[in-house]
């Protein structure tokens, strides 16, 4: 009982104080079970639980919490996902763009005179502080995977732009060594003809296949988050230009294998309890420590989730990938964890859920105010 509880002490000890949380109890007794014997349904009621527990205990507010963190929840739950405004729940997403204040969300006006007249908008990177932008186009990649288009509305300074301007003024400072993998997301989405060419601000020429071309060059342990973000652009991207009829040759092969050999080396290097490696794609890892289990396997399974052939998904592998992220979601229930580890691997959950089993339907959010409400601390 003693060894127990100093476990219990260590694992809370190991991981950061934050918003994305509830008061802390006893850990749950294990319910793992052998992925073979888990059926098709237990399987989508495990991910639905975890991703239900996620969009309705685990709440922020503007008060206490950051862009950093709130914007993460975007990613899995897009203009659903809510914070606490006070007493009331209001979009998170629809919070800034409405022009309204949330602390890391810092934006400058940009470029004059960007093709079609139009002035850029700037989102602000702010490395290594966890309250604003943490990557070149993070911001817009988020946007783009809410599903907005590009006449979106945002207000700045009593000025209205649209979305299509944080496009332009992103191509506009593109530039060669720039992490474009969360550019890749947007111009992806946005642009209407993948062989347009057009011009940065230091004269250089590009086009979306040059883009590609250097996220292909990267070395992918040398990538944010082992390289998954990279990856994940590169999925989307070549997703899309195969939807359009294109031929994969010349940086589109060069994606493609890159993204082939991402994910024989995930499998290869998947533990034995399915969590995928502490060490991303670089070589076999595991810890005791959940919260970096729950990182590192939920960035690999929201890559695979998007990259995977509709049937390989099914595959004893990925499932007991999934089982085990869900027993993790479960375990750390009552603990608080790092927002963009959790809200990236509640993205992976989603997208494999919703390509596997069909759209979530989405519960009813609790009320900003609500007795049941986590407290409010700040997240990581």
């Amino acid at each position: 009982m003693h060894l127990r509880l100093l476990f219990a002490c260590l694992i809370v000890l190991s991981l950061p104080l934050g918003g994305c949380r509830k008061e802390p109890a006893s850990e749950p007794e294990s319910t793992v079970v052998g992925f073979n014997d888990v059926p098709d349904e237990q399987l989508q009621a495990m991910i639905d639980e975890a991703l239900r527990y996620t969009f309705n205990e685990r709440r922020l507010s503007l008060d206490v919490n950051a862009a950093w963190q709130i914007l993460h929840g975007a990613l899995p739950f897009g203009t659903h996902f809510q914070v606490r405004n006070g007493d009331e729940a209001v979009s998170a997403m629809q919070w800034v763009l409405d022009g309204n204040q949330m602390k890391g969300w810092t934006l400058r006006h940009g470029t004059k005179d960007l093709p079609g007249n139009r002035r850029g908008l700037k989102m602000v990177m702010e490395p290594g502080t966890k309250t604003g932008q943490g990557h070149e186009d993070q911001w817009l990649a988020v946007m783009s995977q809410c599903g907005f288009e590009k006449d979106q509305k945002i207000l700045f300074q009593g000025q209205e732009y649209q979305l299509w301007d944080v496009v332009q003024q992103s191509m506009s400072d593109i530039y060669p060594g720039k992490e474009c993998s969360w550019s890749l997301i947007a111009l992806t989405r946005y642009l209407d003809d993948f062989d347009q060419e057009w011009k940065s601000s230091d004269g250089e020429t590009w086009t979306l296949e040059k883009v590609l071309q250097m996220e292909a060059d990267e070395e992918l342990s040398m990538s944010a988050c082992g390289g998954s973000h990279r990856l994940i652009g590169m999925t989307m991207a070549l997703d899309a230009y195969r939807d359009r009829g294109g031929d994969v040759q010349g940086p589109w092969e060069d994606a493609e294998e890159k993204i082939t050999g991402a994910i024989e080396t995930a499998s290869r290097f998947q533990q034995p309890d399915g969590s995928f490696s502490t060490s991303y794609f670089s070589r076999p890892g595991t810890s005791a420590d959940l919260a970096l289990r729950i990182n590192t396997t939920g960035h690999t399974l929201e890559f695979l989730a998007l990259a995977l052939p509709p049937e390989r998904l099914s595959e004893p592998w990925v499932e007991q990938a999934v089982t085990q992220l869900c027993e993790l979601f479960k375990k750390t229930e009552p603990i608080p964890l790092e927002c963009g580890s959790l809200y990236h691997a509640a993205h992976g959950l989603m997208e494999y859920r919703e390509r596997r089993f069909g759209p979530w339907p989405y519960p009813v959010a609790k009320e900003a105010g609500s007795q049941d409400d986590p407290q409010k601390e700040s997240g990581k």
